[in-house]
């Protein structure tokens, strides 16, 4: 009896051990072999529209008006031998009283956003000292690629200032001292805007707080012709010879936003110069001068400084400054420090990095750092001559036409554009931050053997249990 249940526990040993060796040919799941990293590239500082680097800007502040700073004192404590006594009393009070006044220019800018996520593809076969590995990678942009360009700005602003800050405490002392405060009394800090011009590149006049020009970007100061020659007999006619812009610049910021790795564009254009008549008041001199009384139907007075316009009609070239930005990504740069030995490796997202598993080592580990390739940036600036048309109706003016009303006022129509290239320029645009990605290992695997062989070492186990078998029955 007992040979038999010897015989039986041989058996079972032999089963077991087909068991293990069967799990143990069968290989273990592998790890997510798929990393993805997702990042927002910004630009860190505003970069010059006209080349590598950042953009030209002077900014400035300065308050003008009185500050203070005291703490006053009162009182006194005595300490001796038996002690301290007495009261103290303190108080602090600080402030300004002013104006604060602050410029900025530039002379050209843009800043970018690109999103970007990237994939790595980590090896998923074996990997045995010594022998190579490859690291498959690719990357997209999704929503979110945006670039914000402006031409040349400035921007102007004076805010009275006033804060002012008082609190007091003291200190009272009966054999031991006790402090107490300090007890807030006032806390002001107030700075309404007295005066503001284009202020944060908002393209508006403000007085007091109060709009007086919503967009600067739209308005012009007529230029009157006035020459003895025409023998104008009405002096509050007038015969526009020209239309400058209120800057001798145009500003405005162009600001796109899409996805992919396609190139981003978009354009906009001001006018400078505008040389033209004004028909209306023409029509009404020349009617005036056949005999017909017809008053003219836009004209000034106080010296200029004031106008109305019931009808004008001004026919002439137009000069414009168009500019056009477009914005191509151009990919992304990988680095993968190799944190046993040190080493770095760099590769473009989209292609294949292939390395020897380093010897000595069953596990390594990598950590990734992401650069954005300097994406494709284009600055194309034209110079439009038109012939165009303007008209306006039922309005009032001020201050030489700086600030005007008009009720019927539509814009501008250009019958064609003549192109003059002034700048044409394609840089790589820099100024990016960089991102470092969460670190990933890839480990030492054994050899797997192929089905066939697992199934031959089985059925050879199966052969061996059931000799075991018959000779357990002998």
């Amino acid at each position: 009896m007992k040979k038999i249940v010897s015989r039986i526990q041989e058996f079972s040993s032999v089963v077991t051990l087909l068991s293990l060796a069967t799990l143990a040919t069968s290989g273990t799941a592998a790890a997510d072999p798929l990393r993805l990293y997702d990042h927002v590239f910004h630009t860190e500082a505003a970069q010059s529209i006209y080349g590598p680097g950042p953009g030209p800007s002077s900014s400035a502040s300065r308050f003008d008006g009185v500050t203070w700073n005291r703490t006053p004192g009162i009182g006194g404590i005595d300490c001796g031998w038996a002690g301290c006594f007495g009261q103290e009393l303190h108080g602090t009070t600080t402030g300004k009283i002013g104006f604060t006044s602050s410029y900025r220019i530039t002379g050209g800018e843009v800043t970018a956003t690109v999103p970007v996520q990237v994939a790595l593809q980590l090896p998923t076969g074996n990997l045995v000292a010594g022998e190579p590995f490859t690291i498959a990678s690719s990357y997209s942009v999704p929503s979110g690629l945006n670039f914000a360009a402006s031409s040349p700005q400035l921007s102007a602003a004076v805010d009275f200032t006033f804060q002012t800050y008082a609190s007091f405490g003291g200190t009272s002392a009966f054999v031991d001292s006790a402090s107490y405060g300090p007890f807030e009394i006032i806390d002001v800090d107030v700075t309404p805007e007295v005066f503001a011009f284009n202020r944060d590149f908002d393209q508006e006049l403000r007085l007091f707080g109060g709009t007086l020009v919503p967009d600067l970007s739209t308005k012009s100061i007529p230029i009157p012709l006035i020459r003895e020659e025409l023998e104008i007999k009405d002096p509050s006619t007038i015969y526009t010879l020209g239309r400058a812009r209120l800057f001798p610049f145009p500003f405005f910021t162009v600001d796109e936003t899409g996805s992919g790795t396609e190139p981003l564009s978009g354009s906009d254009s001001a006018e400078v110069l505008r040389l033209a008549l004004d028909a209306t008041n023409i029509l009404a001199y020349t009617l005036a001068s056949a005999g017909l009384p017809v008053p003219p139907l836009n004209g000034q007075f106080a010296g200029g400084s004031f106008g109305y316009n019931m009808l004008m009609v001004e026919a002439g070239i137009g000069f414009r400054m168009r500019d056009t930005f477009t914005l191509a990504p151009e990919g992304v740069l990988i680095d993968l420090l190799l944190s046993e030995t040190g080493e770095h490796f760099r590769f473009n997202a989209g292609d294949t990095l292939t390395l020897d598993f380093p010897r000595g080592f069953d596990e390594i580990h990598f950590t990734p750092t992401f650069e954005l390739v300097d994406p494709a940036f284009t600055t194309n600036i034209d110079l439009l001559i038109s012939p165009l048309v303007d008209v306006s109706a039922i309005g009032v003016s001020a201050f030489w036409g700086v600030l005007s009303l008009n009720l019927v006022d539509p814009d501008p129509y250009y019958l064609y554009d003549l192109p003059v290239d002034l700048w044409d320029s394609t840089f790589g645009l820099k100024g990016f931050d960089s991102y470092t990605g969460a670190p990933f290992s890839i480990a030492e695997t054994p050899a797997v053997p192929e089905p066939a062989t697992v199934l031959l070492l089985s059925c050879g186990l199966a052969g061996l249990a059931g000799l075991r078998l018959k000779s357990l029955w002998k």
